[in-house]
Order: C-alpha cells, then structure tokens, then sequence
C-alpha cells in the first residue's frame, strides 16, 4: 500500500515553462504521468526533464477519509493552499 498518485507542484515566479505551469496542482498517477515536453511528448516526473524546478507530492486518493470529489476540488486550490486546506482526520 504506497503512494500511486501525486499533486504536480510548480514554482510560480514567471520562470517557469508553460505548459508546467498548466500541469500544477493536477493530480496523476506515477504509473502514468503527464507530458513534460510538448516537443518530444516525453512523459516524466516532476523534475525529470533539464532544467525543471517543478516537484511533486505524493497523495492517497483511495484513503477512507476523503472522497475523490474532495481531493479534485483540493488539487484546484494553488498549491501553498492544498495541504492546510484539507480538513484534520476525523477521532485523530
């Protein structure tokens, strides 16, 4: 039981490459990542391509205390609001 999804994280300071500032915030799965150069339509991680500043987090979207509709409306949020925004696991 790992982590098979991950929310794509760009820094935003106008540095960044188009296209990975469309993917930021979205969720993927590790098994099947986005493009990360429209060029070659290479897929790749966070970070994978030259140059790249962009991370990930890792994310359980299967866990018992949030629906996937939960998750999608959080991954929409930027992302310095992603992980305060998600509400305390309930009898925690």
């Amino acid at each position: 039981m790992g982590f098979e999804h991950f929310i794509w994280n760009t820094i935003l300071d106008s540095r960044e490459r188009p296209l990975h500032r469309r993917l930021h915030g979205r969720i993927f799965r590790f098994d099947e990542p986005p493009v990360i150069d429209e060029r070659t339509q290479q897929r790749g991680l966070p970070g994978e391509t030259y140059n790249c500043r962009c991370s990930l987090t890792p994310i359980r979207i299967d866990s018992p205390f949030y629906s996937r509709q939960e998750v999608d409306r959080y991954a929409n949020l930027k992302y310095n609001k992603v992980m305060s925004a998600i509400p305390p696991i309930q009898g925690a």
